[in-house]
């Protein structure tokens, strides 16, 4: 018997309904049935169940209502195929099969550049009140302890042509939200753009050289707390000890924070995009937040605030709660998709 196989089937039927484990030796737990769901019976009956069969060293898949029975093995290739890759893994991993330690790769830096300031550039709690700029962030919710930390421009490719000279050939007026990027020690390396009218190219992110970070909130987390990593900063803002990737995907050797971090992507089960790279950090063992018993359907949080009526406190305290990685997250992620 392969002791990934109780951890399989533990976590498969955790989430069905009246789940329960009768015994941990010999192994049983009953659930609901999640082929039939015991449709012929009432609602206090739940007659599926994975029992160890000593005598024959294997888990046994049985329900008493529609008769399917097989082992375990059988029912995972029949019912979760997207899981058995991970068991045969797993179980491989138990015979020590190709279990190979990974060297550690250490990226290297160039010498970063420092941005001294955002020419063309005026920080948000330094306007007045009456700025059409202050009016938009208000209507976000953004909360006003976080203005500080964001700008304002009435000459977009002005400003990226004086960090980047060249980016823009005919440089031409164009207002944006300034979001200045910092890292560890409160220098900006690099800053994003976002559009505050219809663009081809909501959001831009211009870095200062070629090694400078993409990650927002480094200046503000604690590392030895959990760090929530957002897909854009703004989300970052209303959750406490959070940082946001900016500038599109970022290999995880480049990402900070590896033991606290916990990823948090959009809410979007059908997005092909995002539920690929969700996938993929679950497959890398990275922790992250499911948004599957989630009350608000809101793509993000800044959406879910402003929409929904929702708060930032209820919102954190859901991310905390629903925080998983590996086996769990597998699950989650496979029945969230298919929703």
């Amino acid at each position: 018997m392969f002791l990934a196989d109780y951890d399989f089937a533990d976590n498969i039927v955790r989430f069905e309904p009246m789940y329960k484990k009768t015994s941990n030796s010999p192994f049983r737990v009953n659930c609901r049935c999640p082929i039939c769901g015991d449709s012929a019976l009432s609602d206090t009956k739940a007659r599926f169940w994975i029992i160890e069969l000593q005598e024959m060293d294997c888990l046994w898949v049985k329900c008493f209502n529609c008769d399917y029975s097989r082992p375990f093995t059988e029912f995972v290739k029949d019912q979760h195929p997207e899981l058995w890759p991970s068991l045969l893994m797993e179980r491989r991993k138990e015979q020590n099969v190709f279990y190979k330690p990974v060297e550690k790769f250490e990226p290297k830096h160039a010498p970063k550049k420092i941005i001294e300031k955002l020419n063309f550039s005026e920080r948000l709690d330094k306007l007045p009140e009456s700025h059409p700029i202050i009016s938009y962030v208000k209507a976000r919710k953004i909360p006003k302890d976080k203005w500080q930390r964001l700008w304002f421009t009435t000459d977009w490719q002005g400003l990226c042509n004086s960090v980047v000279p060249g980016t823009y050939d005919t440089p031409k007026q164009e207002y944006r939200l300034v979001i200045p990027i910092f890292n560890k020690d409160g220098e900006i390396e690099s800053f994003q753009g976002r559009a505050l009218k219809k663009s081809n190219a909501k959001y831009v992110t211009i870095k200062a050289s070629e090694s400078s970070t993409k990650i927002y909130g480094q200046d503000t987390v604690d590392s030895n707390k959990t760090v929530f990593m957002f897909e854009g900063p703004i989300d970052s803002l209303f959750i406490p000890n959070s940082c946001a990737i900016t500038g599109g995907t970022l290999s995880l050797d480049f990402v900070p924070f590896p033991h606290t971090r916990v990823w948090v992507l959009d809410n979007e089960p059908r997005h092909p995009d995002t539920s690929k790279r969700l996938e993929k950090l679950i497959d890398a063992g990275e922790k992250v937040v499911m948004w599957d018993k989630l009350k608000f359907t809101s793509k993000d949080v800044n959406d879910m605030i402003v929409n929904e009526g929702a708060t930032a406190e209820e919102i954190e305290q859901y991310m905390k709660d629903n925080i998983c990685s590996g086996l769990e997250a597998k699950l989650r992620h496979a029945k969230y998709c298919k929703g």
